[in-house]
């Protein structure tokens, strides 16, 4: 029912399988270590085979992620190459499966995380059979500010290499109102317009950290952030959230 709504609103949907790839939550069942790889490529596939079929007859509006956040035995956050050479293992896995379910997959876009999601993947790693090349993945990473300082990625897209997303941004310090305008402005400007990249800010509801709409009564709850974001100045508790253009 959500994929429809996203799509009859003509919108793009994104898929993921989210908080099993991630070893800081106690049942993590996608772990990037040569010890997991059977188990977790046997999980990836089930999941990706039925979540494909079910959507195969959809558009290429909506994508699948392979994973979110994936990491070692050791929940490790840093992205060195044995650990990146895992992730590439499951993700050409991801692709081939989902390529095989037939429909609208043999052309869908596949979101291809690097470890973690703290950089794009070793794209030299990466093999889409059907098309022999990238024209059908993107990379994605994700940034979070504390206060109003950003983490650097190593993800910036190279010459020749698929676009990026960043799947994932937001503030994960606390964040009044009063500053909220600056940081959305400044990610606006570092992310959108130097980079050229889509970000989609992570707002998982919970105030005042994520939060920018109340999900009750679609009004903006924070929102100098938001004005920032868009580009454009935004009143509070005045605009509904249906009539907000997205980010250029």
């Amino acid at each position: 029912r959500v994929v429809d709504w996203i799509i009859e609103n003509d919108m793009y949907c994104l898929i993921n399988i989210h908080h099993d790839g991630n070893h800081s939550y106690k049942k993590a069942r996608i772990v990037l270590d040569e010890a997991h790889r059977e188990s977790t490529m046997e999980y990836m596939t089930t999941i990706w085979t039925q979540v494909g079929t079910y959507f195969k007859d959809y558009g290429t509006r909506l994508m699948f992620e392979a994973f979110n956040e994936p990491t070692d035995s050791a929940g490790s956050m840093t992205p060195n190459d044995p650990r990146q050479t895992e992730a590439a293992i499951h993700l050409n896995n991801f692709i081939k499966v989902v390529r095989g379910l037939g429909g609208k997959n043999a052309e869908r876009f596949l979101v291809c995380p690097g470890y973690a999601n703290m950089s794009s993947p070793k794209w030299d790693l990466i093999v889409d059979e059907t098309y022999g090349d990238w024209s059908k993945l993107i990379g994605s990473l994700h940034q979070y500010y504390t206060g109003t300082t950003a983490y650097n990625h190593p993800g910036r897209r190279a010459e020749g290499q698929p676009g990026i997303i960043v799947g994932e941004i937001g503030s994960s310090g606390k964040r009044p109102d009063a500053d909220g305008g600056a940081l959305g402005a400044d990610i606006r400007k570092r992310v959108d317009n130097a980079y050229g990249v889509s970000a989609l800010w992570w707002d998982n509801g919970q105030a005042p950290e994520y939060s920018l709409v109340d999900r009750a009564t679609c009004t903006p709850t924070n929102y100098k952030t938001l004005s920032g974001l868009v580009g454009k100045e935004i009143q509070p508790a005045t605009v509904n959230v249906h009539d907000i253009d997205s980010i250029d």
